[in-house]
């Protein structure tokens, strides 16, 4: 997905933006319900708690620095297990995966497509998980 704006390679600044910047507005970029909409509200209801604040902030920093998107995608390659992309229609994947990895793009999503979209995630994930784990049961029937 595209980078994250380069403020959060600076990790002083990144700290203080989700310390100080008014959860309405990260709120806002979310969801056009903002905190009214349950899943953003209680992401926000989270991040005003400085420890997940703070561990928030820490990883934007560190996925923002150029080598770690490098190593992140490098990554999905060695993953051995089934892996599932899903990302938001307006947060397009723009760096090259491996094409055996499934990407499903939720309509009208961000950034955040399971705390915005909930129930298209879980539409699309419900018989994906259903296939894995009767995959999995048969395979220890074994």
């Amino acid at each position: 997905q595209a980078q994250a704006a380069k403020i959060f390679q600076i990790q002083t600044i990144s700290n203080l933006i989700f310390r100080f910047v008014s959860k309405d507005k990260i709120a806002k970029n979310l969801h056009p319900d903002g905190q009214k909409n349950l899943s953003v509200g209680y992401a926000m209801d989270s991040l005003r708690r400085v420890s997940v604040a703070k561990h928030i902030s820490e990883y934007m920093h560190r996925i923002s620095l150029p080598q770690k998107r490098v190593s992140q995608t490098a990554l999905l390659n060695e993953l051995g297990s089934k892996v599932e992309i899903i990302v938001g229609e307006k947060d397009p994947i723009v760096t090259t995966i491996n094409p055996n990895i499934p990407v499903h793009i939720i309509t009208g999503a961000g950034h955040n497509p399971h705390v915005t979209h909930v129930e298209a995630v879980y539409d699309y994930l419900t018989p994906v998980l259903t296939k894995y784990i009767s995959t999995t049961v048969q395979l220890s029937d074994v």
